[in-house]
């Protein structure tokens, strides 16, 4: 079942953690750096008519609704109530990052990835590219999901939160859950902004080999 031709890349339910008391947000123009003096709801911000149908389906009712809809449960609890420091139940971790993970992968960055990697593909693939590129970006997300899984699923992944007590906020983009490179002088360390008063991060040795994954967060 279709969800319709307007299609966020960054979920409402994210967008709305970020909006003020009427429900509004401000947004920024990137390439010009320009405020636009409208604000926005979160239904009218972050999305592209038709982002995720391809020749096959519907990616986003497939796949990145489902996924949303089972972290949605949990959302308010880990970005509203008080931290707690244990471990979290296996479904609401397994919930956590999974949605996690599909963040990475749904953004408009994944075409820019996709695109360039065609440059090197041999002539018959990259026609065939031109001619399908979004069943080529899906494709590409659902493998990068599996793989980003292997990896924040590694014994010894360790969750942390940071709240901000003062008057700052968290900014939102449009591309708002991110990682640091696996040999940057941190470590790999993933960014995920649950609120503009909530953040979480996950860091973990990339390197180490897979054995039982660690469901809690």
């Amino acid at each position: 079942m279709e969800t319709g031709p307007r299609q966020h890349y960054v979920p409402q339910q994210m967008i709305r953690r970020f909006a003020n008391e009427h429900n509004q947000l401000r947004a920024m123009r990137k390439s010009s750096l320009a405020v636009l003096k409208r604000p926005k709801v979160p239904r009218g911000i972050l999305w592209k008519e038709n982002y995720y149908k391809d020749t096959t389906g519907d990616l986003d009712a497939e796949w990145l609704t489902p996924i949303e809809q089972r972290f949605a449960k949990y959302y308010g609890t880990l970005a509203d109530e008080p931290w707690r420091g244990d471990t979290t139940p296996k479904e609401e971790g397994e919930a956590f990052i999974d949605w996690t993970i599909s963040q990475l992968c749904r953004t408009q960055f994944l075409p820019k990835v996709t695109e360039s990697m065609m440059l090197d593909k041999p002539l018959l693939f990259q026609a065939a590219y031109v001619s399908h590129p979004t069943l080529f970006h899906n494709t590409f997300r659902q493998q990068l999901f599996e793989h980003l899984k292997e990896v924040y699923t590694l014994p010894g992944w360790k969750w942390k939160c940071f709240i901000i007590s003062t008057d700052a906020n968290l900014v939102l983009t449009d591309h708002p859950v991110c990682s640091t490179p696996s040999n940057s002088s941190l470590g790999h360390v993933i960014l995920v902004p649950l609120s503009k008063k909530r953040i979480i991060f996950g860091a973990g040795n990339v390197a180490k080999s897979r054995t039982t994954p660690v469901h809690g967060v």
